[in-house]
């Protein structure tokens, strides 16, 4: 993906995964020297405050749904893509490990 943003989103649950009501929803900006790994603890970082944020609301009667643009949306990846992502990786750990054997 061509992604200049991510983000984290607190929703409501229902029998869906990812599908249920938006309480709250931020995003930062992805940097050129961003990896996977900057990513995902940006993300985390990101995700926990705003689940701290939602809880509050919730607490206080305040949390109602958001209207989102769905463009900007991002669900889990299904199981199929999630090999594929991995299986890819490994070929890239493998290679780099080839070419540092001397």
């Amino acid at each position: 993906l061509n992604r200049r943003r991510a983000g984290a989103t607190v929703h409501w649950m229902n029998e869906k995964v990812d599908d249920g009501p938006v309480i709250m929803q931020r995003w930062f900006k992805i940097q050129p020297a961003d990896s996977i790994y900057s990513l995902d603890h940006k993300n985390a970082r990101l995700g926990g405050n705003l689940l701290a944020k939602a809880l509050v609301k919730i607490q206080q009667k305040k949390a109602t749904p958001m209207l989102l643009n769905l463009g900007e949306l991002f669900k889990i990846p299904q199981k199929q893509h999630t090999l594929a992502f991995t299986g890819n990786g490994k070929k890239i750990i493998n290679r780099w490990r080839d070419l540092l054997k001397f």
